[in-house]
């Protein structure tokens, strides 16, 4: 035999001795396993061994430690995991990617509200260029068909049908009843193809305006300059292509439509929407919430280790309250303002927050901005003194130059934005307590209490996150009641708005989304912690 045949010899036993091996452990189960095949591309397939097979010889060879079943190869066994191997069907594949697809959809349109329809194929320029050649290759064919003598209008009838039927499935609804109906009477092909062959011909350009005074009424008004050109046009294979792309465009501005009209009720149940399909998720795959229930559970180790909790801790018989509940779920979200993302030590995104992840970041260092700019302002005006806040807009003016300077602030690049704080702040400082008696003891306590700073343990920082973080709290819990501004922030309010209007969005949508499954972790987890500590 030659080497390609005792190559495939070779892959057909090693094949034949894997399969042996899973058929010994569970001889009776049916498996979906991703094999290989002669093609190159891996395909799913079912196999189920109805019969014990024997092992080969070789089979009951010991094999070298990284070789074992359920490794890699590659990598020894403590490189690649022990753990045996998983397996999941396509059908589950495209059943997660269905559900996530429809949770995107109704949270986006719920949570954004400039969120609408766009012809995505359009920023494809690929998808671009191959439409307009093979549209123009069709163009210029029925440009061809109307230039003989006689002319020909197949092609044309086959156009006046296909934008016929295109019209008719976008006009659904009682309310586009007199739509419809008109469309049905202008395109009446039995009618048209009649008058043709009476006349020897059609007048092409007077049917197609007629579609063109309905399909107008239809489009938005960003549409009508569109409209109001292809009605002076007078060449038949451009009003064709014209009215086509104007009938695409129509079907995109009525679903944008029916969403502006319904979006408070889509807000409504998308909530519940999003629950059901992440269910689904669930029901398919039961790591789809891991990282949420590391989430819960650390929030509610930090809540019991705190001094303020002591009892709780000890273990309450009834389990938590509710207003606790609400607390943990609050600090829950506050933990994605106040953390550093990019910290290899954090806790990988909640998947039940998974889609507002960016929105969340940019909060995060939205947040990030005013924690420093607070903390350097307390700072700056403890150090110029009282008659100097109260006397001038000293606070106010240093505010909207600090908010200047940390525009972009991140975590990696905040101890470098600080040198710039500093540079400001010593100056905006100088000039205004210049008269007070400013000195270099003082700017050498300014550098020191701004370059502590750095660290998010500072007591300044420490303060004025706890502010941040209380203000934005009472906003999740208490909702539509009036809201006292924590001493020191009111320079900061509209800023402060602006952030809390933006994360109570988010979250408060997500709470009614998942805020019931989350109250059952938190008691679930308590229940189990209660058990471990109380007494038996």
């Amino acid at each position: 035999m030659d080497g390609n045949g005792s190559s495939d010899s070779a892959f057909t036993k090693n094949n034949n001795e894997s399969d042996v091996s899973s058929s010994s452990s569970s001889p009776d189960k049916k498996r979906t396993r991703l094999t290989k095949v002669s093609s190159p591309i891996a395909v799913f397939s079912s196999c189920d061994d109805g019969t014990k097979q024997k092992k080969s010889p070789k089979s009951t060879e010991e094999k070298p430690s990284d070789e074992k079943e359920g490794t890699s190869a590659a990598f020894p066994s403590w490189v690649a995991g022990a753990s045996p191997a998983k397996f999941i069907q396509l059908e589950d594949l495209i059943r997660m990617s269905d559900c996530i697809g429809k949770m995107n959809i109704a949270h986006k349109i719920a949570t954004h509200p400039n969120c609408k329809v766009e012809d995505f194929k359009a920023a494809d320029p690929l998808y671009v260029s191959v439409k307009s050649n093979m549209r123009k290759a069709y163009w210029d064919l029925l440009r061809e068909d109307l230039a003989k003598e006689p002319p020909e209008f197949g092609h044309a009838f086959s156009l006046l049908g296909d934008l016929k039927q295109m019209l008719v499935d976008h006009l659904k609804g009682d309310h586009l009843k007199h739509s419809l109906n008109a469309i049905g009477e202008i395109l009446d092909m039995d009618k048209l193809k009649s008058l043709a062959d009476q006349r020897g011909g059609l007048n092409f350009e007077m049917v197609i305006k007629d579609v063109l005074d309905v399909v107008g009424r239809l489009c938005a008004p960003i549409r009508d300059e569109m409209v109001a050109n292809l009605k002076k046009e007078t060449d038949i294979v451009k009003l064709f292509n014209g009215v086509f792309s104007l009938v695409e465009m129509m079907e995109i501005d009525m679903t944008n439509f029916k969403i502006s009209q319904n979006r408070q009720l889509i807000g409504s149940y998308s909530a519940q929407i999003e629950f059901e399909e992440f269910e689904k998720l669930m029901q398919i795959d039961e790591s789809s919430s891991q990282n949420t229930k590391r989430w819960l559970g650390k929030i509610l180790d930090d809540f019991l280790s705190s001094p303020d909790n002591k009892s709780c801790a000890a273990g309450q018989k009834d389990g938590l309250t509710r207003a606790q509940v609400n607390e943990l779920i609050v600090n829950f979200y506050l933990a994605f303002l106040t953390t550093n993302p990019t910290d290899s030590d954090r806790i990988p995104f909640p998947e039940t927050l998974k889609l507002d992840e960016k929105l969340l970041d940019a909060l995060n260092e939205k947040f990030l901005q005013l924690e420093l700019t607070i903390s350097a302002i307390f700072i700056s005006a403890n150090l110029v003194g009282r008659s100097v806040c109260e006397g001038n807009d000293f606070k106010s003016q240093l505010k909207h130059d600090l908010i200047v300077i940390l525009n972009d602030v991140n975590w990696s690049n905040s101890n470098q934005k600080l040198k710039n704080v500093y540079v400001h702040c010593e100056h905006k400082c100088r000039e205004a307590a210049a008269e007070n008696g400013w000195n270099e003891e003082r700017g050498n306590t300014l550098r020191r209490q701004l370059d502590g700073l750095c660290r998010t343990d500072d007591p300044i920082r420490v303060i004025s996150r706890k502010r941040l973080c209380d203000f934005v709290g009472q906003a999740l819990l208490r909702r539509s009641s009036p809201m006292r501004i924590p001493p020191g922030l009111s320079t900061i309010q509209t800023e402060l708005a602006s952030l809390t209007s933006q994360f109570y969005a988010i979250t408060v949508h997500n709470w009614n989304g998942f805020g019931r499954y989350y109250g059952q972790l938190l008691d679930q987890f308590y229940e189990s912690k209660w058990k471990i500590t109380s007494p038996h």
